[in-house]
């Protein structure tokens, strides 16, 4: 999943899809779910041969604490892979490496039974630069992509950097995690197909 800058989603709710539930997601389940051996298919800005795969590589929980690792394999014959790393505990779920470098603290980029309406304030070194931004919950709404029709939560973040201001917007399920993602005003992410750990 393409990640907060690079940002490119634990909550017990109900599913807010309008397609059916894929086989093996539970009635109630995590909106970016961190268990071994999920995966989940993009396809990059709407560009059907460019199709990114993540996989959760590694997963451990402790204390009410899961840390994993999700392996994503970039499309086309060149591609490297590269590792990202997450935590999820009763606050929400958050960032914890990209590739090799870490984010410092933590970003949240989904908080624990998110409504419409709220919002959080998210702050981070990486890579030496710090970066400021809100996370908004927008109302849920039906998105299409190629894996299917959606009712989905939007998730917009809004960066205020000196100089430049910009936001993307990540829709997301419960039991599934993220399903389309919008940057720039652009379509960049759009799940291809999903599936659950066994």
């Amino acid at each position: 999943m393409s990640r907060l800058v690079p940002l490119v989603a634990l909550a017990l709710v109900v599913p807010l899809s309008a397609a059916p539930v894929p086989k093996g997601v539970k009635a109630k389940a995590d909106y970016y779910p961190l268990a071994l051996g999920t995966k989940w298919e993009y396809v990059r800005y709407q560009n059907a041969d460019n199709v990114w795969a993540e996989e959760v590589t590694e997963s451990t929980t402790k204390d009410g604490v899961t840390t994993a690792t999700v392996r994503i394999t970039p499309g086309g014959a060149n591609a490297v892979p590269h590792d990202t790393s997450y935590k999820a505990d009763a606050d929400g779920w958050y960032f914890l490496t990209q590739a090799d470098t870490a984010y410092d603290p933590p970003a949240m980029f989904v908080k624990t039974d998110p409504k419409p309406g709220d919002t959080w304030e998210l702050k981070y070194a990486l890579g030496g630069t710090v970066y400021a931004a809100t996370a908004t919950v927008g109302q849920p709404e039906k998105v299409k992509v190629p894996a299917g029709e959606y009712t989905a939560l939007p998730i917009t973040i809004e960066f205020d950097q000196p100089g430049q201001r910009r936001a993307y917007t990540n829709w997301y399920i419960a039991g599934v995690g993220m399903v389309k993602q919008v940057s720039g005003g652009r379509v960049s992410q759009e799940l291809k197909s999903f599936t659950p750990a066994k």
